[in-house]
């Protein structure tokens, strides 16, 4: 009888712990992707981040860009993460927005990345080629999101996958989620649209990924917050969300 209730106990401690049992085990197999959280809100000095053209600062738990004269200002966050099939999602702290920039495939300051000029105004998207910063831009595809940013809670949401000539950009706006399901899936729903296009020069590396703006007043760019990481370890599959956090990805780094 005493064992039996050992038994009986331990089945039933057992149970007790299977969700965060089931927790662990997602969450270890999602170990492939890393996470950047950013919300902006110490004044830390954008610790964990480099400006690599123009200017920008934190301040009032906003990134502030603070360069005019529609200069492209360019800030690259310093944590990989880990492949070059990646999202972005970005919080604007600001209304009319005028062109904010989420970038993509960084290595250093003289190779080639991609760029995404979004155009708060009209709703257009253009998928541009940095031969490097400061470099030569080249357009390669555009896009149309159908309604400007008219909020300053308004947030977009940017994949990138595949390599070559097989290299697509998708984009959602105002997403409920802070990370991708798959590289073609936000809040169980497909992009308001892609761009696959055929890049002369494509991009088809680098683990590093940022937010920069082209302005005409200074501040008028400001970001609330942050979040980027890699899908499917560049696999071109499914982020594994975490029950526990709500989000894909290995630990988050730490928030600045």
């Amino acid at each position: 009888m005493h064992a039996l209730r050992l038994l009986t106990l331990g089945r039933t401690n057992m149970f007790r712990k299977l969700p965060s049992l089931i927790a662990g085990l997602l969450f270890a197999f999602s170990a492939f992707a890393t996470d950047i959280i950013e919300n902006f809100e110490t004044a830390d000095g954008l610790t964990g981040w480099v400006v690599e053209q123009g200017a920008a600062d934190e301040s009032g738990g906003h990134m502030r860009v603070t360069t005019a004269g529609f200069v492209d200002n360019i800030a690259i966050h310093q944590t990989s993460v880990g492949a070059a099939d990646q999202y972005i999602k970005a919080c604007l702290g600001t209304a009319d927005a005028q062109y904010p920039l989420p970038l993509f495939r960084f290595t250093n300051d003289a190779s080639e990345f991609y760029g995404f000029y979004l155009d708060g105004n009209s709703g257009a998207v253009d998928w541009t080629h940095f031969a490097s910063v400061g470099g030569a831009t080249t357009a390669l595809g555009s896009g149309t999101y159908s309604s400007a940013f008219t909020s300053g809670a308004d947030c977009f949401a940017v994949t990138i996958e595949g390599t070559g000539t097989a290299t697509v950009l998708r984009f959602w706006k105002n997403p409920t989620a802070n990370s991708p399901t798959a590289a073609d899936m936000w809040d169980a729903s497909g992009p308001v649209f892609s761009i696959t296009t055929d890049p002369s020069n494509a991009v088809d590396s680098g683990n590093l990924v940022g937010i920069g703006a082209t302005q005409g007043t200074v501040n008028f760019i400001q970001y609330e917050d942050f979040w980027a990481g890699s899908i499917g370890g560049g696999g071109g599959g499914g982020v594994i969300v975490n029950p526990i956090t709500g989000r894909g990805g290995a630990a988050a780094q730490p928030i600045h």
